[in-house]
């Protein structure tokens, strides 16, 4: 990712909108960010950071931070990032939630986050939202936010956190970096996989003891002391592993017998049981013969005198029958007069529910006139509101040319920017075609110094060979000269014919493509020239008196206020639409009512005329119904009713006085006959026997009972003794062939996972995923100390402790190797400027490491900010020619610092001053 330009307003003591060009500081090299403290440096690497993943460049500052103290609620703070990465263009736009003053009213109102990326040539953005822009800006830079924090933007206090880090500190560091947690995770499954491994192996040990402990054996069972022995804990059952199953099978047996031998005996009580109650059973049905006989008897000495009374009874009720039959006929008189009482009180009726009639009647004309009174009124509005809302078709024809109009313009806009846009990116081509030209150029003049380098080196080494061919006053072949005083010498490092061969072949090879590339920097200016003069011909009004780029903004700009318009004239169309509907929709109401007005005042005038002829017809009914009435014995059908009732009443007494005493007469007759039969039959069946003892009988069934239950009992106890042993044996069986199985895969688990977790007795204490940072942690050990020796002129190297010192975890220690001394120490020894650039060459080691792991991530800038105050002159030289190193092949890196020399070494600068009240300022100084 390489910076073009970074814009602020209202961020951190930016108040009005500032925008740093980083392209004026050229495509590469150091430049510097100073100026006063507190002046706002640091914050230009937190705009960067902002705008590529919404955060700030340190952790120590967050996004309710970014807010600028020295502007009023109307400005709003946002940043806006414009950068190139792999050869195209993007512009981030970022706005934290802020306060803002409300359009309406006073006060202020929270204002929504903004977040939205463009790629190059868009007028729309390609994300929107900050989790789909972050997403965005991940997927194109191929790192995310951790990871571009400690590749590219080394913040201050990091230098010291990396270098003096525990090993714990740094399988964090390195666990987020470089996402070993999937190692931990193995780790952590491993162990989890050998706990439940152990919890089964001791859940079956356990289910063991309690089925030993839950089995039931008689007490002078030979196997009953050793199986309980077993049974006291887990430890025992596994000491007796081995034999307890063969005792289980013995116990088993024994208890075996035992309930065949009480099920003997149960047998023989049950037999016992079943004579007694059979005596017992034919002792109860003879008593009760000889108790049904005392019954009968006893039964006809009191139905006897039951008997004469009833037959008294029918007699004197006989008697009563020719006054039930007069009482019949006087009822029969009395109903032959009730239709006359229900015609009477028919016309009666008639007359109230006409009376009723009229008066419902009456109260709904009532009703109709309101109604027609209403449809009247609404009438009247109706007609009022069809001619307020006047000709709405024209006003539709007219909002229909403005949306034509408007959407011809805006396709006529969208063209002209896309041309422009095309424009743009061909210049763009061009930058990146001269980049690669310049590129392939300065290849070419390395492959040429090679060439010369060795080429001379050969020639020398020619003139080294004829030299040891020279004796002294022997003329020389070249020169003729018989004395040698100089001869020539060999070099041991002078190359071969071959060497200089290839070195020539590489430089050819570099010099076409380099050729190549100039004609592709010439062929993309002229498309460039072309694009860029028919998109500004082509642009019309929208490109007159406009730069490119100011001719994009400007189709930019006349986009949204034309999409604007064309937004409000469809808006327009729609309330038209929708109140030429109402007005419809008034219209036909008016016709329905005008039609339901006609027609009730019609049912009005036909209403009135039934009203009058239905009072009349009530009226006479009234006065026939009560003539009728005046004429018949009763006032009302009612009362003729209730005298009915009363003779019919008595009627049904009398009737059923005289069968209910027939009945019981035949009943107590019937009675008589049944019991004189069944005493002589219960006669005959205890003619010559006694009446047995039952109590006897009783008690010896008790006797039996008991005597079997007891029986029972002992035998299924013994039963349930046996079947618990049976049990046992089956379940011990299939138990201790599973439990033997479990703690084989516990052991084998167990040893897997204290490898994986450094756990290993007598090992080094090294779990998984150290041991793959480690691995990491050498790489970048091995990339810090290029640099580090190279700083501290080969005396300091970094190398990893190798002493654990007993600790729980180790492997990522951090030594220096001093090569000037006798032995490695501590990196906390160090001076304050050894440790800085320790720490420097440390951060650039972290730097190099996450972008080879990354897959070819580009990173084209960096950013420095650390104080270089600890260092003396020399060292600081060595540290500026570090990071000028970094700055090579196209890289930009910024540093901040106070360091005066600095300020001295370096042209290219970033200036930042403060103003007392009005917040900072940049400007750009190449001098």
């Amino acid at each position: 990712m390489k910076p073009l330009t970074l814009t602020m307003q209202a961020f951190g003591p930016y108040a009005e909108k500032t925008t740093i060009d980083f392209t004026k500081l050229g495509g590469q090299g150091l430049y510097l960010v100073t100026g006063d403290t507190g002046a706002g440096k640091t914050t230009i690497f937190d705009g960067v950071c902002y705008g590529l993943f919404g955060r700030a460049s340190g952790f120590s500052r967050t996004n309710d931070m970014f807010r600028s103290e020295y502007v009023g609620d109307d400005v709003k703070t946002y940043v806006e990032l414009e950068f190139r990465y792999g050869g195209k263009t993007y512009k981030v736009h970022r706005e934290p939630k802020q306060k803002t003053l409300k359009k309406k009213g006073s006060g202020v109102t929270d204002l929504a986050t903004v977040n939205e990326l463009f790629a190059e040539g868009q007028l729309t953005p390609v994300a929107s939202g900050e989790e789909k822009v972050n997403k965005a800006i991940k997927e194109i830079l191929g790192l995310n936010y951790e990871q571009y924090h400690n590749v590219a933007m080394i913040a201050q206090g990091s230098f010291a956190e990396l270098l003096n880090a525990s090993t714990e500190d740094r399988t964090k560091i390195l666990g987020a970096i470089f996402q070993t947690g999937k190692y931990a995770q193995l780790q952590e499954k491993l162990r989890v996989n050998t706990n439940e491994a152990k919890d089964s192996y001791d859940r079956s040990c356990d289910h063991m003891l309690q089925l030993l402990k839950g089995v039931e054996l008689s007490d002078d069972d030979p196997e009953y002391d050793m199986i309980r022995s077993a049974a006291e804990s887990a430890d025992s059952v596994k000491a007796a592993e081995k034999y307890i199953e063969d005792c289980c099978v013995r116990a088993r047996d024994f208890e075996e017998e035992r309930s065949k031998e009480a099920s003997q005996a149960h047998a023989a009580a049950e037999k016992a049981h079943k004579s007694a109650a059979l005596e017992l059973e034919n002792g109860r049905k003879l008593g009760e013969l000889f108790d049904k006989l005392t019954d009968v008897q006893k039964g006809l000495e009191k139905l006897s005198p039951e008997l004469t009374a009833a037959a008294s009874n029918a007699e004197e009720l006989r008697k009563r029958k020719p006054e039930l039959t007069e009482l019949i006929g006087r009822t029969a008189a009395e109903k032959k007069q009730l239709p006359l009482y229900d015609e009477a009180e028919r016309l009666l009726t008639d007359s109230v529910t006409l009376q009723r009639n009229a008066a419902k009647l009456k109260n709904d004309l009532d009703i109709l006139g309101s109604s027609i009174k209403s449809d009247n009124e609404r009438r009247e509005v109706l007609k009022q509101f069809i001619d307020s809302l006047g000709d709405i078709g024209a006003q539709l024809a007219n909002t229909k040319n403005e949306i034509e109009n408007r959407t011809k313009e805006l396709e006529e806009v969208t063209a002209v920017g896309k041309d422009l846009s095309e424009a743009e990116k061909l210049g763009a081509e061009v930058q990146s075609a001269l980049e690669e030209f310049n590129y392939k150029k300065e290849e070419s003049n390395n492959a040429n110094s090679e060439h010369i380098r060795l080429f001379n080196l050969y020639i020398s080494e020619q003139a080294g060979l004829l030299a040891e061919e020279l004796e002294e006053g022997v003329p020389c072949p070249v020169c003729g000269s018989t004395h040698h005083p100089n001869k020539a010498h060999r070099s041991e490092k002078a190359p071969d014919k071959q060497a200089v061969d290839r070195a020539k072949a590489v430089l050819d090879k570099a010099m076409n493509e380099t050729e190549n590339a100039s004609r592709r920097y010439a062929a993309a200016q002229a498309a460039h020239r072309t694009a860029l003069e028919n998109a500004i011909s082509r642009a019309g009004k929208y490109g007159e008196g406009l730069t490119p780029e100011q001719a994009l903004q400007n189709t930019r700009e006349q986009y949204k206020v034309i999409n604007k318009a064309l937004t409000e004239a469809k808006k327009l169309s729609i309330e038209l639409t929708q109140k030429r509907g109402k007005k419809d929709q008034a219209e036909r109401e008016l016709t329905e009512l005008e039609a339901r007005v006609k027609q009730n005042e019609q049912k009005l005038s036909e209403g009135s005329s039934n009203l009058n002829a239905m009072n009349a017809t009530a009226e006479e009914k009234r006065r026939q119904g009560e003539k009728q009435l005046a004429d018949l014995q009763y006032p009302n059908r009612r009362e003729a009713l209730a005298k009915i009732a009363e003779m019919e009443k008595n009627c049904d007494a009398l009737t059923k006085a005289m069968d209910s005493a027939e009945q019981k007469l035949a009943e107590l007759e019937k009675l008589s006959t049944e019991l004189n039969g069944k005493l002589k039959a219960l006669k005959e069946q205890t003619a010559d026997k006694e009446k047995p003892d039952l109590t006897a009988l009783e008690k010896a069934l008790k006797e039996a009972e008991i005597s079997v239950a007891d029986a029972l009992d002992k035998r299924d106890h013994a039963k349930h003794r046996h079947n618990s042993a049976e049990q046992l044996v089956k379940r011990l069986h299939d138990e201790l062939i599973r439990n033997r199985q479990l703690n084989d895969d516990y052991v084998m688990k167990k040893s897997v996972s204290d490898t994986a977790n450094g756990s290993l007795s007598g090992k080094q204490k090294v779990p998984l995923e150290t041991y793959v940072q480690m691995e990491f942690f050498d790489k970048i050990l091995a990339n810090a100390n290029v640099r580090l020796l190279q700083m501290s002129d080969k005396q300091y190297e970094l190398i990893r402790s190798s002493n654990s010192k007993g600790r729980s975890k180790s492997g990522l220690e951090l030594d220096v190797k001093d090569h000037f001394g006798s032995s490695d120490r501590s990196v906390k020894s160090l001076s304050g400027g050894e440790s800085f650039m320790a720490s420097l060459a440390l951060a650039l080691g972290f730097s190099d490491e996450i972008q080879r792991s990354t897959g070819g991530v580009q990173i084209d800038s960096m950013f420095v900010d650390e104080g270089f105050g600890s260092l003396d002159e020399q060292s600081l030289d060595k540290a500026v020619k570090t990071l000028t190193g970094l700055a090579e092949n196209s890289r930009l890196v910024g540093i901040i610092s106070h360091v005066h020399e600095l300020n001295d070494r370096l042209d290219k600068k970033i200036i930042v001053t403060k103003e007392k009240g009005k917040g900072s300022q940049v400007r750009i100084s190449l001098e």
